[in-house]
């Protein structure tokens, strides 16, 4: 099913562009407690907000592999 699927193709797509804009960040000198709390923060919501919906649906799918 594709819906099923969207969540691992947001969740790859996020971890790719964070881990550029953080490696920027940090190699730039421009990082901060406050930009780390706000991607903290960005991080959470997006996992309760779309992953944790999903999840259920992936467990029982893991078992039976």
């Amino acid at each position: 099913m594709v819906f099923s699927q969207v969540p691992s193709a947001i969740g790859f797509i996020y971890a790719l562009v964070m881990t550029g804009i953080i490696a920027y960040l940090w190699y730039s000198g421009r990082w901060r407690q406050k930009i780390s709390w706000l991607l903290l923060v960005i991080s959470v919501a997006l996992g309760f907000l779309i992953f944790s919906p999903v999840l259920p649906l992936a467990v029982p799918a893991a078992g039976n592999g």
